[in-house]
């Protein structure tokens, strides 16, 4: 996948491998009371075996780098309240199978509909 949140609130990756490439590209959004502006923090992070990252994966952009050398493992932990499970009905057949968005149609390649 590319650039994305998760439809979840709380994300959890368990490294099963150690890479030196492939690092998990995150942009955090920051801000502090004593600053007037927020700004965005570019994180790299490589798995390391054992390693157990926890982030609010509906609120950090992110994706992972391909591997060209390496074969990267990791588990996946999307975590959903009750009261908030909102997912895409094609979530699963875009992230799982590769086929596009129903809803989108022709306007997910820029096209105009009348």
């Amino acid at each position: 996948m590319g650039l994305h949140y998760d439809t979840n609130g709380i994300t959890v990756l368990l490294f099963l491998t150690t890479n030196s490439e492939a690092p998990l590209r995150m942009q955090v959004q920051r801000s502090h009371p004593s600053k007037k502006d927020s700004w965005v923090e570019n994180r790299k992070i490589y798995a390391k075996k054992g390693a157990l990252l926890i982030m609010q994966g509906r609120k950090v952009l992110h994706d992972s780098e391909p591997t060209v050398n390496e074969q990267k493992l990791s588990v996946v932990y999307n975590y959903y309240e009750r009261h908030d499970t909102y997912r895409h009905e094609d979530f699963d057949n875009f992230v799982y199978y590769g086929r596009p968005p129903k809803t989108l149609g022709d306007n997910a390649r820029g096209e105009d509909r009348p």
